[in-house]
C-alpha cells in the first residue's frame, strides 16, 4: 500500500487524512499540503490537530508534545522541509523509523532551530541519512508547548550541502597573528556549536546548541592529517558550558526538557576511553540563552565555578559571600522593557557560583549580572567575566554596554530590569573594568600559556557574536 492510501490511527490521536492527485517530483518522497495532498497526521495526548484555510493547525501542550505520520521511502539521503507560521521560537526535533529500525531513538533524531512569525511561513530544513528504508516521520515541534500554523511538510531524496565557514582570507587578523580553518561543521547534521573544552589528552568537546556532544581530534599544526570527529554517545547534551576535571566531563544542559536543565556529571566507567554514564547533579530553571551558562576549574582546582544568566532563578545555596538580602532598591517607577523582554525578573539577575565536585554543595559569590556567558581566571586568580548589554535600551539614559567586569567575592554589579539597572555611581553597585560597548558576549579566556608575544599571554580575550570580533 502507498503512501498515498495510507491511514494510521492511534490510541489517544488525531487523524488527519487528505488527497494528492498529482504528480509528485522526481526527488520527492513525499509531499504533504494540507489542501489537495492525501498523508495522515496524528498527534499523541500532548497535541491538538485540526486544518483550516489549507493549513495544519497545531496546538501543543506538556513536556513532550509530537505528531507523526507513515511514509514510504528510500534508503540514503533526505532532506524534511516543514514551512510553518508561529511566534517565537520552536526547537525543533525529527524523528525517523526505518523497515532495519522500526523503534523511534535520540540516536535516529536530528534537531535544528526555528525563528518563528506570526506574520510569514518560515521553513526549518533538516537533513538525514538511513541505511534503509524510511517507515515513519515523527515532529517534536516544542518542548514546552505552544501554537503552529503548518502550511506543507516535504520529505525528499537530498543530501546536506557543503558546510563553508568564513575564509581564512576573508578574516581580518592583527599583525603577527595567522589563522588555519580547522573544520566548518555541518550545521544541519550536527548543528550549532556553542561551547568546548579541552580533555586531558588535548582533544576538544563540543556541543550543539540543540543536539548532541562531540569530541574532535584536532592535526598537529602543520600536519596534513584529517581532524577527527566522533559522536559522544550520552543522554546529554544541548551544553552551554564544559569542563573535563576530576575524573569527569561536566555538562551544563541550556535547552530542553526542563527537568534535564542543569549540571551533569558524564563519566567513562570501564577505561575504553568512551565516555558511557552521566548523572545529574543539580536542576536549573532557565533554560534559554540567558539561562545555565559557562564552567570552568577554581583557582585552587578543588571547586566548580559555574555562571548562570538573569532567567536563571538561584538555585539553593549551601552558603553565600553576597548578604541574602538583595531587593530591587529602586527610588523612581521603574518602566519594564516595551518589548517584553525580561518583564517580571528581579533581582539577583545573572549569578557566578562555587560548586563542590559532585554537586552538592553551592556558594554564591556574585550576581546583579544581565547574561554573563562565560568567565575566565588570570594567572592570579582573580576572576573575570564579560557581560551582555540590552541592544533595545541604546540610547537611552539607562543603557548598559558589554562590559568587562572583575568578579570580586561577595560583589554586586547592579543588573535589575527595565530601566532599574544601577548606575555605576552606587556604591554598593561594581563598575566595570572597560566598557566595550553595543554587542553579544560569548566566549572568553586569558592567554595565559599560548604561544604567543607576553603581552598577548597577559590579555584577556573576549569574544563578541554580534560583530564577528575577538578583543583582546
Amino acid at each position: 500500500m502507498s503512501f498515498r492510501s495510507i491511514f494510521l490511527l492511534l490510541a489517544r490521536s488525531i487523524l488527519i487524512g487528505f488527497v494528492f492527485n498529482g504528480p509528485l517530483p522526481a526527488d520527492e518522497i513525499a509531499r504533504w499540503d494540507f489542501d489537495s495532498a492525501e498523508t495522515v497526521w496524528t498527534g499523541n495526548d500532548q497535541v491538538q490537530l485540526s486544518t483550516a484555510d489549507g493549513h495544519l493547525q497545531l496546538r501543543a501542550k506538556g513536556g513532550d508534545p509530537f505528531f507523526s505520520a507513515a511514509v514510504q521511502g528510500r534508503a540514503g539521503n533526505h532532506r524534511l522541509s516543514i514551512s510553518a507560521r508561529f511566534k517565537g521560537n520552536a526547537d525543533i526535533q525529527v524523528f525517523w523509523t526505518t523497515e532495519a529500525s522500526p523503534v523511534t531513538s535520540e540516536d535516529k533524531s536530528v534537531r535544528t532551530e526555528l525563528r518563528g512569525s506570526d506574520k510569514e511561513f518560515r521553513t526549518a530544513r533538516v537533513w538525514f541519512e538511513t541505511d534503509s528504508p524510511v517507515t515513519s516521520l515523527r515532529i517534536d515541534p516544542f518542548s514546552r508547548g505552544g501554537q503552529m500554523e503548518i502550511d506543507s511538510i516535504v520529505l525528499t531524496d537530498d543530501g546536506a550541502p557543503v558546510p563553508e565557514a568564513t575564509p581564512v582570507n576573508d578574516l581580518k587578523l592583527a599583525a603577527g597573528f595567522k589563522a588555519e580553518l580547522l573544520y566548518s561543521v555541518p550545521a544541519e547534521k550536527m548543528g550549532s556549536w556553542v561551547c568546548m573544552t579541552s580533555d586531558p589528552k588535548g582533544r576538544l568537546i563540543v556541543s550543539d546548541q540543540y543536539g548532541k556532544l562531540y569530541r574532535v581530534t584536532p592535526p598537529a599544526i602543520g600536519s596534513d592529517a584529517k581532524i577527527q570527529i566522533e559522536l559522544i554517545n550520552v543522554d546529554v547534551g544541548m551544553a552551554q558550558g564544559l569542563l573535563c576535571a576530576f575524573d569527569s566531563l561536566y555538562v551544563m544542559t541550556n535547552s530542553g526538557d526542563a527537568p534535564r536543565v542543569g549540571l551533569h556529571r558524564v563519566r567513562d566507567t570501564d577505561g575504553d576511553d568512551q565516555y558511557d554514564t552521566s548523572e545529574h547533579l543539580r536542576t536549573l530553571q532557565g533554560g534559554n540563552e540567558h539561562g545555565p551558562h559557562a564552567i570552568i576549574l577554581s583557582p585552587d582546582g578543588k571547586s566548580l565555578l559555574v555562571a548562570c544568566g538573569n532567567h536563571t532563578p538561584p538555585t539553593k545555596f549551601s552558603s553565600s559571600r553576597v548578604p541574602q538580602i538583595w531587593d530591587e532598591d529602586q527610588l523612581l517607577p521603574r518602566m519594564w522593557d516595551a518589548g517584553g523582554h525580561a518583564v517580571g525578573i528581579m533581582a539577583p539577575g545573572g549569578w557566578i557560583a562555587k560548586v563542590s565536585p559532585d554537586g552538592a554543595d553551592w556558594e554564591l559569590l556574585s550576581m546583579g549580572f544581565r547574561n554573563q556567558y562565560d568567565i575566565a581566571l588570570n594567572p592570579q586568580g582573580e576572576l573575570f567575566t564579560y557581560d551582555a548589554d540590552m541592544e533595545w535600551d541604546v540610547g537611552s539614559p539607562w543603557y548598559r554596554p558589554t562590559r568587562v567586569n572583575h568578579v570580586t567575592s561577595g560583589s554586586e554589579f547592579g543588573w535589575r530590569s527595565g530601566t532599574g539597572k544601577w548606575p555605576e555611581f552606587y556604591p554598593d553597585s561594581l563598575g566595570s573594568v572597560v566598557d566595550i560597548g553595543p554587542g553579544s558576549p560569548t566566549g572568553i579566556t586569558f592567554g595565559t600559556g599560548a604561544q604567543f608575544p607576553d603581552k598577548y599571554q597577559r590579555a584577556l580575550f573576549i569574544s563578541d557574536w554580534s560583530y564577528g570580533v575577538i578583543y583582546a
